[in-house]
């Protein structure tokens, strides 16, 4: 895994957090008062998994076995 492929995640995080918190916070706004309060944690669990689960992906392509792929087809 090179430097590239952690800044991509890192984007595909952030941009999933931000709008994972925009969505919740404007969802709320009129049965919360401080909908942000909800909205923030929200964001940042989301970017949290997005996170791991994109780095997980990118770190296991391209370690598959030949004989793998071959039982695939």
């Amino acid at each position: 895994m090179n430097a590239k492929t952690v800044l991509i995640c890192l984007f595909v995080s952030l941009a999933t957090g931000f709008g994972v918190g925009l969505l919740a916070t404007e969802l709320l706004q009129h049965e919360i008062e401080f909908s942000l309060f909800v909205g923030i944690p929200a964001g940042v669990a989301a970017a949290v998994a997005v996170m791991v689960a994109s780095l997980l992906f990118f770190g296991k392509r391209g370690k598959v076995a030949p004989e793998t792929i071959n039982e695939l087809r």
